[in-house]
């Protein structure tokens, strides 16, 4: 249904530090960090990769239960609840100088679209 990005990031100017990153910590860290998101959440898929500026970033794919997209503010609402964990508690900006890119589908979405990046 949509992407979020952090409202205070578009207010300063961030350094995102270049070179190798460590994927096996990243991983590592993102897989534990999953495990602490509520029962809304079916699944989670995630790559590092670039975005059109050719800037590393850790793109998530969130499949939500259907009972949160029963209307569009409720699926919103927790759509922004659920990213913000993802700056606030996992801090991809501060720990690997990767910024999350958030997108968000209901699972009932996501059986009709049926795209193998999310399943």
């Amino acid at each position: 249904m949509g992407c979020f990005a952090h409202p205070t990031l578009y207010n300063r100017l961030v350094y995102i530090p270049t070179g190798s990153i460590n994927t096996t910590e990243v991983e590592k860290a993102v897989d534990e960090f999953l495990k602490t998101l509520g029962p809304e959440v079916v699944r989670v898929r995630y790559n590092i990769g670039e975005d059109w500026m050719g800037d590393t970033v850790l793109y998530f794919r969130v499949v939500l239960d259907d009972s949160v997209a029963v209307d569009r503010k409720t699926f919103v609402d927790t759509a922004a609840r659920i990213n913000d964990t993802f700056f606030d508690q996992l801090q991809p900006l501060e720990n690997w100088g990767l910024f999350p890119h958030v997108s968000f589908r209901s699972n009932a979405e996501q059986t009709e679209l049926n795209d193998p990046k999310w399943a």
